[in-house]
């Protein structure tokens, strides 16, 4: 049975945002087990806690309860050391510890509506409540859910949630969003031998710890991922690739000429241009008459705005073929940026890359907001969709491989179908590394196979 202790009533009524939120946390406030300490109660607790580990003469081991069965491969393929990172712990439930920035301390505050922190950690929250109330059971997988209020930043407040995490023993934590937070648990984590989902924070430092599973792709992922697509998606092309960094420039280079060749694409260029200098735009003459691609990785709005103008100004609207002059292949993050001028970026042919989001042309994600929608009468967004499919992700796999799910990683199983992970280096590890293609027609997403 699945136990989600924060959250024990469901949510209903067609009421305003912030009165939801308020019904919200008084559900999470009124179960959750973690305590709100004031400052001074959580330094204490945390120098007792420390005190006794040093009057002890030890660190507190991974321990192995004597429900667990931990079974040995016999998988030639797999080799001995990564039974010692990963063996097969077979549990009859799991523990799963989500550390979110909930903030429920400042419902009522007037600065509350700015933390866009707290909106998408609820709705990452409530999308995974979904998945472990109507999914998971049906997979007869046992999991008990905690929820930890991240609510400060004081780091007396991460050390009492990982006091509590580690005197109960979880199998796996969720989470916390922010990366100054998840530099100190992603240490814990390998400490520990505990494996961690990271939903949002992803840098290359917390790759070296063999337990960190990151639900979002690297930019270094990403940038190779989008060279892999140039490569395949548009051959006899002119390909213009425009960076304000060099070494980013030489990296999307190194990727192209790895995934081309001589014939691949009518020819090749690379500028760094300087970013306060963008209306300066000397790439322009290096247009060609037809099939033009321009890559451009940068999110700065102002660079985004001056290169969607200066190419539109290229196009002769009036002659038909002229549209077909230029392409443009940027990050998704283009639409979300609210002075992006949209109507411009309509009369080009514009791409966008982008890690897995909510796709309302998927059968799955429609019935997954029509779940949504029944359950707590809101709509459903990108951030819950996430939070829905991290459970998706781990709990199957946790089902097959016990507590070291990333067994199944190694072995290239991701335990959903269009998902794909990567480990950079052996004992490290890993990250998501799907990138989905869109096309951007008449102001609408069209998804891409490729």
């Amino acid at each position: 049975m699945t136990l989600v202790r924060n959250l024990r009533q469901q949510l209903s009524g067609n009421k305003k945002y912030l009165f939801f939120l308020f019904i919200f946390s008084l559900i999470i406030c009124q179960s959750c087990f973690t305590r709100q300490f004031s400052k001074e109660q959580l330094d204490l607790q945390y120098e007792y806690s420390r005190k006794q580990k040093e009057d002890s003469g030890q660190t507190k081991q991974f321990e192995k309860p004597d429900s667990v069965q931990v079974i040995t491969s016999t998988d030639s393929v797999i080799t001995d050391s990564l039974d010692m990172i990963y063996p097969v712990m077979i549990k009859p439930n799991y523990k799963i510890a989500y550390v979110l920035p909930l903030y429920l301390d400042e419902i009522y505050d007037e600065e509350f509506k700015q933390k866009r922190i707290s909106k998408v950690s609820q709705d990452y929250f409530m999308g995974a409540r979904l998945a472990l109330e109507d999914s998971v059971p049906k997979l007869g997988l046992n999991l008990h859910v905690q929820v930890y209020d991240n609510f400060s930043s004081y780091d007396s407040t991460v050390q009492s949630i990982l006091y509590l995490i580690d005197n109960d023993s979880f199998d796996l934590i969720v989470g916390p969003f922010l990366s100054n937070h998840m530099s100190v648990f992603s240490s814990y984590s390998q400490e520990q031998k505990i494996p961690i989902l990271s939903p949002f924070c992803i840098q290359e430092e917390f790759l070296e710890n063999p337990y960190f599973i990151s639900y979002r792709p690297t930019h270094k992922t990403h940038l190779e991922k989008s060279a892999q697509i140039i490569a395949s998606q548009f051959k006899k092309y002119h390909i213009m690739v425009l960076s304000t960094k060099k070494t980013e420039l030489d990296y999307i280079k190194d990727k192209l000429l790895e995934n081309s060749d001589s014939t691949t694409f009518k020819s090749m260029n690379f500028m760094v241009v300087d970013e306060s200098n963008w209306r300066n735009a000397e790439y322009l003459k290096y247009l060609a008459k037809d099939s033009n691609l321009l890559y451009v990785p940068s999110n700065n709005v102002i660079v985004i705005n001056s290169i969607v103008t200066n190419l539109v100004g290229e196009i002769d609207f009036e002659d038909k073929d002229q549209k077909s002059k230029i392409s443009i292949l940027a990050p998704y993050a283009w639409l979300k940026k609210e002075a992006i001028q949209i109507s411009m970026l309509d009369r080009l042919n514009a791409y966008f890359t982008s890690d897995p989001i909510l796709d309302y042309s998927d059968s799955a994600s429609i019935e997954f907001v029509k779940s949504f929608r029944e359950k707590y009468r809101t709509e459903a967004g990108t951030y819950a969709w996430m939070g829905y499919q991290g459970v998706l992700f781990y709990a199957p796999l946790m089902l097959q491989y016990g507590r070291f799910f990333q067994r199944a990683l190694v072995k290239n199983e991701s335990g959903m179908d269009g998902h794909t992970y990567i480990q950079r280096q052996e004992d490290y590890g890993f990250e998501e590394s799907t990138i989905w293609l869109f096309r951007f027609e008449e102001q609408q997403l069209i998804r891409l196979n490729y």
